[in-house]
């Protein structure tokens, strides 16, 4: 009985991530050329940020949430479908920008917690990728180029889906020369987003 309203609650969070997906991808479709008279036109620009940010940011941060003893990790999947809402709202985008921003922050922190609690490598790369998001989204918030702010949050979907996969294949027993390859690439990939 007890788990029922916090699933509930979830429920709005997955909501706004999978309306910010479909408006994500009809924003995209108007970037090749599509008419679709019910978005806006401001809405294809934001292709970007609506499906990392919004989309990506809020499943994510909602699925480590849940996996979390600590209530306030709910802060990011908060603030990232706040920020979405208030995007849909017309609201001026600085005020998204600032609650990507913190809600990356927080994600950051989470890993740190989760880290030292359970040290392991998983949890290291998908650490280091919402701290590449963080970047990225402070960037974004300095108004860099999308160019500039993109290769960031690469980073972060790319370390995130990584980690996961390698908690995935944790009960495979990888050996040490796989994990050897494995950091090598993440520390390559992370390279190439420094000197880009």
């Amino acid at each position: 009985m007890s788990k029922t309203p916090v699933a509930i609650y979830r429920l709005p969070l997955l909501f706004v991530g999978l309306l910010t997906m479909a408006i994500g991808v009809l924003a995209g479709l108007m970037r090749i050329g599509w008419i679709i008279p019910l978005i806006s036109e401001n809405f294809p620009v934001l292709h970007g940020p609506f499906m990392v940010c919004g989309f990506l940011g809020t499943v994510i941060g909602l699925e480590r949430a849940v996996a979390s003893e600590h209530r306030w990790s709910y802060l990011v999947p908060i603030l990232t479908a706040s920020a979405m809402l208030a995007i849909f709202a017309a609201l001026p985008l600085s005020v998204a920008k600032w609650m990507f921003f913190i809600a990356a922050a927080i994600l950051s922190v989470h890993y740190l917690f989760v880290l030292k609690r359970f040290p392991s490598l998983h949890l290291g790369v998908m650490s280091a990728g919402a701290f590449l998001w963080m970047i990225g989204n402070l960037f974004w918030l300095l108004n860099f180029a999308y160019g500039n702010v993109v290769l960031w949050w690469s980073g972060f979907l790319v370390m995130t889906i990584a980690g996961e996969r390698l908690e995935l294949s944790r009960i495979l027993q990888i050996g040490r020369e796989a994990k050897f390859w494995f950091i090598l690439i993440q520390i390559v990939f992370t390279l190439g987003i420094l000197m880009a």
